[in-house]
């Protein structure tokens, strides 16, 4: 596969993905390189370390206002606006306060004398961003800090600086961890995880964590009671849900350990459609872009060029609707490489079937037990389909070991975070 390297629209990072994907991507605003390297190299610095400041301080100029206020003060911050829809739930509405750390989603900064003195005291000892955020914190003054983000350098670096202040830091699991895949620099107080997996796997990254406990999914529940308050029917309309993940920038969609992640996410999918064309089972494949962003093109590409056959359609939910768990909801089996959502398909009650070819360690999965496949041919897949689709759920609980490695379904995920937030 030809791989080729595109300065994302904002020019502020390289991705490399799959020479199919150039002309499409071309026509959303990422740019391309040059071929000689002295001219590549010229162009990238000109976009990172130049243009890109440039564009960021028109922005700020041009659409962030300035306050002359301080912040209100609150008693929980939500740290950055992803994943924050998902806090709101157990939050009251004024007790907390978004503080956004995202460029694109900043709107305004404050900027008054204790926000400036703070900012002063600590000028040569942190970041910029570090030390604005610090700031208004400071003057905010929670009780705690919480975040769904649980990848953020930045949330690491305010977690240790204010838990030493006596606030109390909290970060959510929102996406599946494996061991290397984290950075060093981990330090959060308390960590909250989907399962008991992350103990054991991410454990010399815990060494900076006062406190992990498993709750489940945040997500996941919160998506359940969306639907069921919208009375979706979580009736199985569906025998199998097949999870799109496509790898298509492929110096951020993780596989850092294997050498060919699209040819084993392709026999996932390959197999399951032949398996319900086959067997005349009915099936909806769940894409992971949203159904207004044009990544979902580039979604149909990556199937389409690795797939043989052809005559597929993914079905991609809109912002907001929770489209992803209502497939899961309405189905009898999930079936995935290595997505999140096979775990959190427990919140729902539902079968699940982790497909690792060879043992990959970019998709070790917990537990053990029929969940697991690591064969590499189809008519081990069908038996194993089979067998699945022919136990209830209780019969197929039953036969996995280690389930609280999964998920933790013996706690209320959202009573135990408002117990640990407590205002």
């Amino acid at each position: 596969m030809k791989i080729i390297e595109l300065l994302s629209p904002k020019g502020n990072s390289i991705i490399k993905v799959p020479g199919y994907c150039k002309n499409l991507l071309i026509k959303n605003n990422y740019k391309s390189l040059p071929k000689n390297t002295f001219l590549k190299k010229i162009k990238i610095f000109l976009y990172l370390k130049f243009l890109s400041r440039i564009r960021s301080i028109l922005f700020l100029l041009s659409k962030i206002k300035i306050k002359f206020e301080n912040p209100p003060q609150k008693q929980v911050i939500i740290f950055d606006k992803e994943g924050s829809e998902n806090l709101k739930p157990i939050l009251k509405n004024d007790k907390y306060y978004i503080l956004k750390t995202r460029l694109e989603h900043i709107d305004y900064i404050y900027l008054t004398p204790n926000i400036v003195l703070n900012f002063l005291r600590n000028f040569f000892n942190k970041s910029l961003k570090i030390n604005y955020l610090c700031s208004v914190i400071e003057i905010i003054n929670p009780k705690i800090i919480i975040t769904e983000i649980d990848t953020s350098v930045d949330f690491f670096k305010i977690s240790e600086i204010f838990s030493k202040k006596g606030i109390k830091t909290i970060a959510i699991q929102g996406t599946q961890k494996y061991d290397g895949e984290i950075s060093e620099n981990f330090y959060i107080e308390n960590y909250f995880t989907i399962g008991d997996f992350e103990k054991s796997e991410l454990k010399r990254y815990l060494i900076n964590t006062k406190r992990t406990e498993s709750i489940g999914s945040l997500r996941a529940v919160v998506a359940k009671n969306f639907l069921k308050s919208n009375k979706v029917s979580f009736e199985k309309i569906y025998d199998i849900c097949l999870i799109s993940e496509p790898h298509t920038e492929l110096n951020t969609d993780g596989f850092r350990r294997t050498s060919n992640p699209e040819e084993l996410i392709a026999k996932v999918a390959e197999f399951t459609i032949k398996f319900c064309k086959e067997n005349k089972k009915k099936l909806i494949f769940n894409g992971k872009a949203k159904a207004n962003n044009f990544k979902k093109e580039t979604e149909k590409l990556f199937y389409k060029e690795n797939l043989s056959d052809k005559n597929f359609e993914i079905k991609f939910s809109s912002e907001g609707e929770y489209g992803t768990y209502k497939n899961i909801a309405q189905s009898d089996l999930i079936i995935a490489l290595g997505s999140t959502c096979l775990r959190e398909s427990f919140a729902f009650d539902r079968k699940v079937l982790c497909c690792n070819f060879g043992n990959n360690e970019d998709a070790k999965f917990p537990g053990v037990g029929p969940h697991i496949f690591n064969h590499t041919n189809y008519d081990d897949f069908e038996k194993r389909v089979f067998t699945l689709l022919n136990m209830n759920y209780e019969q197929y609980i039953s036969n996995i070991q280690n389930l609280g490695e999964i998920y933790n379904k013996n706690i209320d995920t959202i009573k135990f975070l408002q117990k640990e937030i407590n205002i």
